[in-house]
């Protein structure tokens, strides 16, 4: 199975979950901010773990990291915010991916 195409295939759903868990767990700015902001974060992150995962490179994950982590910061974020929107989008990659092996 080629994992990057599998998630790029599943790139909807795994977006919906991530961001129904995020929507559950009440982050006030991510809850301020909307359902197009949060999504469209998320979807950049996904994009961004596909191509690590197809480069097998996770470098550029770690500088977007940092860098949302200063933006954030900068924009009044608490960390746990944050983590929270990365742990949906890994909660529902994850998932998708057990789901899928075990099809």
């Amino acid at each position: 199975m080629d994992l990057a195409v599998m998630l790029v295939d599943a790139e909807s759903d795994i977006l919906a979950d991530a961001q129904s868990t995020l929507q559950r767990s009440h982050a006030h700015h991510y809850e301020a901010a909307g359902e197009k902001f949060t999504h469209e974060r998320l979807e950049d992150l996904f994009h961004l773990v596909v191509s690590a995962i197809r480069d097998r490179d996770l470098a550029a994950v770690g500088t977007y990291s940092q860098q949302v982590a200063v933006e954030r910061f900068n924009a009044g974020f608490d960390v746990s915010e944050v983590q929270a929107a990365f742990n949906a989008l890994e909660a529902a990659t994850w998932r998708r991916v057990v789901s899928a092996e075990s099809e």
